[in-house]
């Protein structure tokens, strides 16, 4: 039987290159086989780690292949992990619904007529490099969209594809920008201002930005209240662009975290959500009261 064991980190911890090694070994030898790679990946790259689940805890993804195929993941995949899985996917497809993903005590396995589907369902919940975005859902009444990004796709492709398909209008022409250049910043405030609240991540750089609109919804106001920090866990760059409605144009006001200072904006970027929120209440009690004097 061959066994096959494959170990990726996180680019951003370390510039390690994914190790590989297979034999032929019989299934007692299995698990002896794995324990001396393991160890020998520890050597090579002078690592401190104990064992297979002290890897995993520090951000190290491993892949092991026999008669099953198991993902040992940690809670956050960065986006070059999420990349080199999606390499895998011919050899995947091979274990049909014999794939197994393993974060410490929990093994999920994949028993449905699309495993190899379900399998990257659950790699993108992981993923940090990607867009989330909440609508008003005074407009829009769809629930959260999400976008993993995958090898070279940009933040913009996420915001483009969430106004195309709810016939929104924005074009790279009337939000400024030259064609196809997905620049996430200026897709990402156009839909803000259209009342969308989003984030950002690029995990690479630890960074996450959220463009929030002039008003906050209820329902972005409990996509904060119980998704945020979920979304942020690892990510101390945490940055927003908050706009306000002016007469011909839009005002933005800048929330900048810099770690390196010890200085972290998430707090203030939170007390303008609900002070935004607030508006909002106001907002729609008053279309509330115009609706209610025009029945009369």
């Amino acid at each position: 039987m061959k066994s096959v064991i494959m170990i990726k980190s996180r680019l951003q911890d370390y510039n390690i290159e994914p190790f590989i090694k297979e034999t032929e070994v019989n299934s007692e030898k299995t698990r002896e086989f794995y324990r001396q790679s393991l160890q020998e990946f520890l050597n090579t790259n002078k690592l401190n780690f104990v064992d297979l689940q002290d890897l995993i805890d520090n951000g190290f993804c491993i892949c092991t292949f026999d008669t099953k195929a198991n993902v040992y993941s940690p809670t956050k995949l960065s986006y070059d992990q999420v990349d080199w899985l999606y390499s895998l996917k011919s050899k995947f497809v091979q274990y049909g619904p014999f794939i197994q993903l393993i974060n410490k005590e929990n093994i999920q396995t994949f028993l449905t007529d699309k495993p190899l589907e379900k399998f990257y369902i659950r790699i993108n919940e992981k993923s940090q490099r990607k867009v989330i975005i909440i609508p008003n859902e005074y407009s829009i009444k769809h629930g959260v969209f999400e976008r993993v990004l995958i090898g070279k796709d940009r933040h913009g492709m996420g915001a483009k594809e969430f106004s195309d398909l709810h016939h929104l209008g924005l074009t790279f022409q009337n939000i400024g920008l030259e064609e196809n250049d997905y620049n996430g910043y200026v897709w990402l405030q156009a839909l803000s201002m259209l009342g969308h609240l989003s984030l950002q991540i690029d995990d690479l750089d630890k960074i996450a930005v959220l463009h929030i609109p002039e008003i906050i919804t209820p329902r972005q106001l409990y996509w904060v209240n119980n998704k945020l920090q979920r979304e942020i866990e690892g990510i101390n760059n945490i940055n927003a662009c908050s706009i306000r409605r002016m007469e011909q144009d839009y005002q933005i006001k800048e929330f900048v975290s810099d770690p390196e200072h010890q200085v972290f904006a998430l707090d203030s970027i939170i007390n303008e959500i609900k002070i935004k929120s607030l508006l909002g209440n106001i907002k729609q009690r008053n279309v509330g009261e115009i609706h209610a004097s025009k029945n009369k």
